[in-house]
């Protein structure tokens, strides 16, 4: 396909920068955002009830509408940037599971 690719079910603008959605459900607790992607699109996520963690790189600019709705068992939120980046996401409407999660800053994704 020239304008989407495929990784683990998962779909991804064909340039890696946009994740679209997550696959639909998949059962995995937790979920690593690939270090190419800036974009989180709206409701990417949604519905994903059994999310209860997920490692979000400081490549990350926008995260859309909706795109953590409904994952009400996310639990904890690890960011590979500072807080102070993570304040300059924008991040949009509707989602209180991300935003109410524990924020893990500077995560190392080696550890």
């Amino acid at each position: 396909n020239q304008y989407y690719k495929d990784i683990d079910g998962n779909l991804y603008s064909k340039d890696g920068k946009t994740l679209i959605q997550y696959a639909i459900g998949k059962k995995d607790t937790s979920f690593t955002v690939p270090d190419s992607v800036e974009i989180i699109k709206d409701y990417s996520f949604g519905g994903c009830s059994g999310l209860m963690s997920v490692v979000i790189g400081d490549s990350v600019t926008s995260i859309g509408s909706y795109a953590f709705y409904y994952c009400d068992s996310l639990a904890d939120v690890y960011y590979t940037g500072s807080e102070e980046q993570w304040n300059n996401i924008t991040i949009g409407w509707y989602n209180s599971p991300l935003t109410g999660a524990t924020k893990h800053f500077n995560y190392d994704k080696e550890d």
